[in-house]
């Protein structure tokens, strides 16, 4: 095994025409658990970015694991696409690239470290849970948090129905131009994508935008990108999405938001198809519990790795 590589920042071309920022941190030489040879990819959703994850970042680096985070295309300190028109803007956007991107990023440093757990929050839930089913020597476990869309209600129309699509936003709304007052656009983007996806959490938490945006240092983010105008799951239907979790073999931990009574359904079910999996839900929070209550989530992930993955 190749000596794990020293810290570093910036953004690396991972496929041709799509430069991703990546911050690779080693763990700490003292932590607990900093000869397991063992690291974490940290995947956030749309709209978001790296340091979303600051938290679990620095709680993951102190018990010895090397972190990886790294932002969507177009997002956080990442290049915009360069597509040859705007007709192919999705397709830069759309959840089958930022799977080839995570890949292509595990592919980088697997020399480095050749396990890992992927912890994927929103739409990086689905993108890491594919990447585990296609790559389980490598992929050892998987956290879920604020997974989200997942079928409750009737199950036969649940299996059939396609997932939401917003085309008739279409490529036209997008420019290749900065918008008015880059340094804003990380918090706009977020203040958009909650109270557009979820009003309850933005009425409640109001000021995790703000927090986003200065534990993030970039220029670069758009305010309204192709996933508005994609499917935003890689899966075409329901069924295809329930069949994704149940193939996952790895042990998984899933986190969401405050129990009731949907969110509790859609939960239970995800659990329940899952093969190995330890599930929470986070009193106090919404579709960021990692953010609203990030030391009882950093417990939790802490007691599934000692419990369910080292031990393993």
């Amino acid at each position: 095994m190749a000596s794990p590589r020293p810290a570093a920042a910036g953004l690396k071309k991972v496929r041709p025409g799509r430069e991703i920022y990546i911050r690779f941190t080693p763990g700490s030489v003292s932590g607990t658990f900093s000869k397991s040879s063992i690291g974490v990819i940290l995947v956030h959703g749309s709209q978001g970015h790296h340091g979303q994850f600051h938290h679990q970042q620095k709680f993951l680096h102190k018990l010895g694991f090397t972190t990886i985070q790294y932002d969507l295309l177009g997002c956080g300190a990442s290049s915009k696409p360069r597509p040859p028109n705007k007709a192919s803007l999705i397709d830069c956007y759309c959840p089958a690239s930022h799977y080839s991107d995570l890949e292509a990023i595990l592919q980088l440093y697997v020399q480095a470290l050749p396990r890992w757990i992927l912890c994927g929050h929103s739409l990086g839930g689905p993108v890491a849970a594919e990447l585990a089913r296609r790559r389980p020597a490598e992929v050892i476990g998987l956290i879920l948090l604020g997974c989200g869309i997942y079928p409750h209600g009737d199950s036969q129309r649940a299996s059939t129905d396609p997932l939401p699509s917003f085309k008739t936003f279409g490529p036209g709304m997008y420019r290749r131009s900065d918008l008015a007052l880059p340094f804003l656009q990380p918090f706009i983007a977020a203040s958009l994508q909650l109270l557009f996806w979820h009003p309850l959490t933005f009425w409640r938490q109001p000021w995790l935008p703000l927090q986003a945006w200065f534990n993030v240092c970039t220029t670069r983010s758009w305010v309204l990108n192709g996933n508005f105008s994609a499917p935003p799951l890689p899966q075409a239907n329901f069924k295809e999405y329930v069949d994704l979790f149940r193939s996952i073999k790895q042990p998984t931990l899933l986190i969401d938001k405050e129990q009731d009574a949907a969110g509790a359904s859609g939960v239970q079910r995800m659990a329940a198809d899952l093969a190995d999996c330890c599930s929470f839900n986070v009193a106090g929070t919404g579709h960021y519990p990692h953010l609203e209550r990030p030391e009882t989530v950093n417990q939790l992930i802490l007691g599934w790795i000692s419990e369910r993955v080292i031990a393993a």
